[in-house]
C-alpha cells in the first residue's frame, strides 16, 4: 500500500510538474508549431495536448467563408473581450480593418473586400501594436456567396435587355431586411474596371493591368428598409467607361461608399444526344473564354479576378453582339468553337474494394498489406499520391485477412496537402492537417488545388497541372481514381504502375527491378507492394489520434507482421453465401466481387466492389480518344446535313433552288481525322462558266509572271506590275481562308 501511495504521489507530481511548464507556454504568434511541452498545431485538440491558451490564440470563426466582395461580420470564437475594448483586424498581413465588440463581449471581425478566393489569413490585435491571434477564413467567387446575402432581381430578363427593343420602366429589387440590422439603407453603385497600371510593374515582371471596384454614386438615401427597392436607371457620361458592377446595400447610418474593405477556360455547349455543339452551326454553341470564371493564381491580377474579369472580357462582349445587338455573327467569328481534335483524354488508375488496382496501362492485380504506401509518386513532377490501409472487420467485430483503404493524401509542387479519408460511413478532408470544415461550402478553392464535395460519399481533388483524384465510399469501402494528363507518360512510379501504355513494366519495384507479370506468385505481388510503403521524411498523412499514432505513427510504414490470405476459401455448396454470391457476381468484375465477399463474408462489400469496377468501366469508354476531323461550313445559299463531326460521321450538302452544287455532296470523316471529298459550293448557273474562266485566267497570269521573272532575271532589271493587276488579285484573293493547324494560338478576340 506504501509503495502504491508513493507511486501516485510521484506520478501526481509530474502531471503537476508537466502541467506547470505547459501553462506558461503561449500559443500568441505560434500557431501551427508544435512546442516543447504542448502544441499549438491543428492537431492537438484531437490529441488533448493544447498549450493552455490556444482557443484564444488560435482562433475560428463563424461563419467560416464569405464573399471575396466582403462585409460579412465574422464571429471570433472562444475570445471575450470587455465591450469598451479596441480590436484591430489585418487580413493578408497587409489590410487592417477596425473590427467590433459587441455587448456581450463577443468580438467580430469583418471580412474585407478581395479580387481572389481561397482560405484568407487574417491575425487580431487587443491592444493596437501586437497581431498575435491569427486564424483564417475561406473567401469564395460571388456565385456562391450565402444566397441570404444577395440582392434578388426581379425580372432578370428585364434587367438584362434593358433599353434595348420593347424593354424599359422601372427596375426592381429585393432583399432580406433583417441581414441590415437598420432601420433606414442607402443603396449603392459599385463600378468593376480593369485598366493599366504602372509600366514599372510591367517591366519589373508583372501584370501591369490593375482591378478596381469603386464607389460610384448611390441610388437611393436614407430609405425605410423595407426589403424591396425599384428605380429607372439614368445614364451618365461621368461613368460612362465602367461596364460591370454591383448594387451594395448598407445601414444609412454609414458615410456613402465607405467599404470594410492569366487564366483561360473553354466554355462546352452540348446537344440532347451528347455531341458537342459549336459556334459554326448554333449561335448556342461552346465558345472559348478569355478569363476562366474561376480565375487562377495569383487571382489579384487581371484578367485573372475570379467572377469579374470573366464578366468584363466574355460576358460583356457576348451581351454587346448578341444581346444588345444584330452583331452576333462578329463575335463567333472571335470566339470559334474549339473541336477538340488536339485533345488527349487522361489516363487513370484505380484502387477499390480488398483492394484491388487497375494500373494506368490496365494490369489489374490484388495488394493486401497494411500500412501507408505511394499509390503515385512522380519526383521530377512533384507529384505525390499515398494511401493508407487497414484491416477490415467481419460482421462478428473479428478482424479478416484483408485490408481496405481508410485514407488517401496528395501533394503536388507546393500545393496544399489534402488528405480524404473515411469517418464511419462518411469521408472527411483534411487541408494541411486539419479538417475543412463543409457545412457552408462544398467547392474550395485552395493553394494550386481545388476541391469539390458534391455528397458525404463523394469528394474530387483538382491540382493545376490537370492531374485529379476521386474518391468514393459505398459499404464503408473506399474506392480511389487517378486520373493522370498525357505529360505524365514515363514520369509515374508506384502502386499504380509506370504509365507508358505498355503493362508489361507495371510490376516496377523501388528498386526498378521488373517482375514478369506472366507467372508473378500472389506471395511475390505482396513483397512488390511492400516495398513501396512511405518513409515517415515523406508521408503526408495525419496522425491526430492515439490511434493513428500507434497503428501508423511510430511503427513502420509496413506492417511485416500481418500476412494476408493468399487463397480464396473453396466456394462449397453447403456455405449459405456461395448460393447468393452466384447471383450477384455475375459479369465484368465478378471474380473481383466474389474474392471479397469471401474474404469479408460480406455480400454487401461484394456487390459494393462490383460497383466500383462497374464504375471503372464506364470511366474508361468515356476515356477513349475520340477521333474529330473538324467543323465544317455551311455552303452560302446552300444547306449542310448533319452537325457531327467525329469518325464514321458523314454529312451531305445541297443547294437552294436556283443554285448548282460546286464540290462533293457528301463527305465522311474517315479514321485518320481527315474528311473524303472536297469542300461544296452553291453557285448560280450564269456564273459557273465565269468561274472556270476566272481560274485559267488566274492559272495563265501566274505563268505570265513566272516567265517574266524568269526574263527579269537574265536582263537583271524590274518591270513594275500594273495597278489593275493588282486591283484584280486583291478582289479575287481576298476571301481565301487560311487554315490556322491544331495547336496555333490565334490572336486574341475583342
Amino acid at each position: 500500500m506504501r509503495v502504491n501511495l508513493r507511486q501516485t504521489i510521484f506520478l501526481c507530481g509530474i502531471v503537476l510538474i508537466c502541467s506547470t511548464k505547459a501553462a506558461g507556454q503561449t500559443c500568441r504568434g505560434k500557431c501551427g508549431d508544435i512546442l516543447e511541452e504542448c502544441s499549438c498545431h491543428a492537431t492537438c485538440a484531437s490529441l488533448l495536448n493544447c498549450c493552455a491558451d490556444y482557443n484564444q490564440s488560435c482562433i475560428l470563426v463563424t461563419p467560416h467563408s464569405s464573399s471575396m466582395l466582403g462585409g460579412r461580420a465574422l464571429r471570433i470564437l472562444s475570445l471575450v473581450l470587455h465591450p469598451n475594448g479596441r480590436l484591430l483586424c489585418r487580413f493578408k498581413g497587409e489590410i487592417v480593418r477596425e473590427g467590433f465588440i459587441d455587448a456581450e463581449g463577443h468580438a467580430h471581425c469583418i471580412s474585407p473586400l478581395l479580387y481572389e478566393t481561397g482560405w484568407i489569413p487574417f491575425d487580431v490585435s487587443t491592444d493596437g501594436i501586437n497581431f498575435d491571434r491569427s486564424g483564417e477564413y475561406l473567401s469564395v467567387h460571388p456565385s456562391k456567396a450565402d444566397p441570404a446575402f444577395e440582392v434578388a432581381l426581379v425580372n432578370a430578363t428585364q434587367w438584362q435587355y434593358y433599353r434595348t427593343s420593347n424593354t424599359a420602366g422601372r427596375l426592381k429589387m429585393t432583399w432580406n431586411s433583417s441581414l441590415i440590422g437598420a432601420d433606414k439603407v442607402n443603396i449603392e453603385l459599385w463600378g468593376y474596371r480593369e485598366f493599366n497600371g504602372s509600366t514599372e510593374a510591367g517591366m519589373n515582371g508583372s501584370s501591369s493591368l490593375r482591378a478596381e471596384l469603386s464607389y460610384l454614386y448611390s441610388l437611393g438615401r436614407d430609405l425605410v428598409n423595407t426589403g424591396a427597392f425599384s428605380f429607372t436607371p439614368e445614364c451618365s457620361k461621368d461613368y460612362s467607361d465602367w461596364e460591370l458592377g454591383n448594387i451594395r446595400i448598407t445601414a444609412s447610418s454609414k458615410s456613402d461608399g465607405a467599404s470594410p474593405m492569366l487564366g483561360s477556360g473553354q466554355k462546352c455547349c452540348y446537344d440532347s444526344t451528347g455531341a458537342l455543339v459549336l459556334t459554326g452551326d448554333s449561335t448556342g454553341g461552346s465558345t472559348p473564354d478569355r478569363a476562366h470564371d474561376w480565375g487562377s493564381p495569383p487571382y489579384r491580377e487581371p484578367p485573372r479576378v475570379p467572377g469579374y474579369s470573366h464578366w468584363l472580357y466574355d460576358v460583356m462582349s457576348f451581351y454587346y453582339c448578341c444581346l444588345w445587338s444584330d452583331h452576333c455573327h462578329i463575335y463567333l467569328s472571335q470566339r470559334p468553337s474549339s473541336g477538340c481534335r488536339n485533345y488527349q483524354p487522361p489516363k487513370a488508375g484505380v484502387v477499390f474494394g480488398d483492394p484491388h488496382f487497375i494500373t494506368f496501362d490496365s494490369l489489374s492485380y490484388t495488394f493486401n498489406g497494411k500500412g501507408e504506401y505511394y499509390l503515385l509518386s512522380s519526383p521530377d513532377r512533384e507529384l505525390s499520391v499515398q494511401a493508407r490501409t487497414e484491416r477490415l472487420k467481419l460482421k462478428n467485430s473479428t478482424l479478416a485477412r484483408a485490408t481496405r483503404l481508410s485514407s488517401v493524401a496528395m501533394r503536388e509542387k507546393t500545393s496544399d496537402v489534402i488528405e480524404v479519408r473515411l469517418a464511419e460511413d462518411r469521408l472527411q478532408v483534411l487541408r494541411n492537417q486539419k479538417v475543412l470544415p463543409l457545412t457552408e461550402q462544398r467547392w474550395m478553392d485552395l493553394h494550386r488545388a481545388f476541391v469539390f464535395v458534391p455528397s458525404p460519399q463523394n469528394v474530387t481533388v483538382m491540382f493545376l497541372s490537370g492531374v485529379g483524384v476521386e474518391v468514393r465510399v459505398h459499404e464503408g469501402v473506399m474506392a480511389v481514381t487517378v486520373l493522370l494528363p498525357s505529360e505524365f507518360t514515363n514520369h509515374t512510379r508506384g502502386l499504380l504502375g509506370r504509365m507508358n501504355s505498355d503493362p508489361s513494366d507495371d510490376i516496377l519495384t523501388k528498386q526498378g527491378e521488373v517482375i514478369s507479370t506472366a507467372d508473378a506468385t500472389p506471395e511475390q505481388i505482396f513483397t512488390f507492394g511492400a516495398g513501396w510503403n512511405i518513409s515517415k521524411t515523406f508521408s503526408l498523412f495525419t496522425y491526430d489520434s492515439k490511434y493513428l499514432l500507434d497503428t501508423y505513427g511510430f511503427p513502420q510504414s509496413h506492417d511485416a507482421a500481418f500476412v494476408p490470405a493468399f487463397s480464396l476459401p473453396p466456394e462449397t455448396p453447403d456455405d449459405p453465401l456461395v448460393a447468393d454470391m452466384l447471383t450477384t457476381c455475375r459479369g465484368d468484375g465478378a471474380q473481383f466481387c466474389k474474392f471479397d465477399t469471401l474474404t469479408t463474408r460480406s455480400l454487401a462489400v461484394g456487390n459494393a466492389t462490383l460497383r466500383a469496377y462497374q464504375n471503372l468501366q464506364a470511366l474508361m469508354e468515356a476515356l477513349q480518344p475520340v477521333v474529330s476531323c473538324g467543323w465544317l461550313p455551311t455552303p452560302s445559299n446552300g444547306k449542310k446535313n448533319g452537325t457531327n463531326y467525329l469518325k464514321g460521321d458523314a454529312l451531305s450538302f445541297s443547294c437552294s433552288d436556283g443554285y448548282i452544287l460546286y464540290g462533293s455532296t457528301q463527305r465522311t470523316c474517315l479514321d485518320d481525322g481527315t474528311w473524303t471529298g472536297e469542300q461544296p459550293y452553291c453557285i448560280t448557273e450564269d456564273k459557273v462558266g465565269f468561274v472556270l474562266g476566272a481560274v485559267g485566267s488566274l492559272s495563265a497570269l501566274v505563268t505570265m509572271g513566272v516567265m517574266i521573272k524568269l526574263h527579269n532575271r537574265k536582263q537583271d532589271r524590274f518591270v513594275s506590275v500594273s495597278p489593275d493587276l493588282c486591283n484584280y488579285l486583291e478582289k479575287n484573293l481576298s476571301n481565301v481562308t487560311i487554315n490556322i493547324p491544331e495547336g496555333v494560338t490565334h490572336p486574341e478576340p475583342n
